[in-house]
């Protein structure tokens, strides 16, 4: 259960980001980009509310990035959002997750969506459920790298070296094992 700091809105104001975003899901998947534009309008007016009502906070960026078509500024509000979680003592996982994934499928960065998820392994190990270890799984093996020692360089494949999940430690079953 996260606490007050982690997750400070309440049901109602959270319900109305809810409301938004799920609108923004509905117009993407009936591709209806004029209303998608018209409901991401509308989930960040009300995230800049809870922003005025309650000051900035790590989930507002992350939630207005992950509905974001545009990729670069995603990726903008991503950094945002794990600096302020930073700066605030808040976990930074569930955004350098999504950032990895942008990186990865939008910018082809390999090396720095490997070094994001390095980043927050230990976040992971101790709090992410199960869905979200297996994310962070799944894209540590595509962001894994082989030293390439021909040039001296590093050169970044989908094929890791060793199994990624090497880097965390893990259960019989493929689980994270908290530390």
């Amino acid at each position: 259960m996260m606490s007050a700091a982690e997750f400070p809105f309440s049901r109602r104001e959270w319900r109305a980001v809810w409301r938004a975003s799920r609108a923004v899901t509905n117009a993407t998947l009936a591709d209806d980009r004029v209303l998608r534009s018209s409901h991401f309008a509308e989930l960040q007016r009300v995230l800049e509310d809870l922003r005025v009502a309650r000051g900035d906070h790590p989930i507002l960026l992350e939630t207005e990035a992950d509905f974001s078509d545009e990729n670069v500024a995603a990726r903008s509000l991503y950094l945002k959002a794990i600096e302020l979680a930073l700066r605030l003592g808040l976990p930074t996982y569930t955004a350098r997750i999504s950032l990895a994934r942008l990186l990865l499928d939008a910018f082809g960065m390999t090396a720095d969506a490997h070094l994001q998820l390095l980043a927050c392994r230990d976040e992971v190990g101790a709090a992410a459920d199960d869905s979200e270890q297996k994310q962070w799984r799944a894209l540590m093996d595509r962001a894994s790298c082989v030293p390439d020692d021909t040039r001296g360089r590093v050169n970044w494949t989908a094929e890791p070296a060793q199994p990624a999940e090497s880097a965390l430690p893990l259960d019989r079953d493929g689980a994270v094992k908290a530390r």
